[in-house]
């Protein structure tokens, strides 16, 4: 950690500061310095300061050494079905089915609104796209 600067890790649910490990929130910073780039943008500053402490929208994990783990970016978060949900995690998921070569994962909104994810996916030479295929990697992503 750099001198003169404090971080925290917040649950995102409850605004507590989260000491155990392994459990994912919203990492926070204190210093001297943390303003500088967004001081003469008002509505930035009051959504990112509170007592003090920078919300930098990283979400995070402290494991059982104290290092600090990046898992993705809050606002890059997809909540579907009541469940937060991180492009990131679900696109390191499909990476990991024998079909997949690469994939993107998005959020979009249906005609009423609701949010859901979308997986963006280019298949490994000697796989066809099939109803089939699609099930297969859907079970795989809900068994992960």
């Amino acid at each position: 950690m750099a001198p003169g600067y404090e971080i925290k890790i917040v649950d995102p649910q409850t605004n507590e500061e989260i000491k155990e490990p392994n459990k994912q929130g919203i990492l926070y910073v204190r210093g001297y310095s943390n303003a500088l780039l967004i001081m003469r943008n008002y509505e930035k500053f009051t959504e990112s300061f509170g007592f003090g402490w920078w919300n930098s929208g990283d979400i995070v994990y402290r494991d059982e050494d104290g290092i600090i783990w990046f898992v993705a970016r809050a606002d890059d978060m997809i909540k579907q079905g009541g469940v937060w949900m991180s492009p990131y995690e679900i696109e390191n998921v499909l990476l990991q089915h024998p079909a997949v070569k690469e994939a993107a994962v998005a959020g979009y909104r249906d005609s009423e609104g609701l949010t859901h994810a979308k997986a963006f996916i280019v298949l490994k030479p000697g796989y066809k796209p099939s109803e089939e295929l699609i099930n297969d990697i859907r079970e795989f992503l809900r068994a992960e």
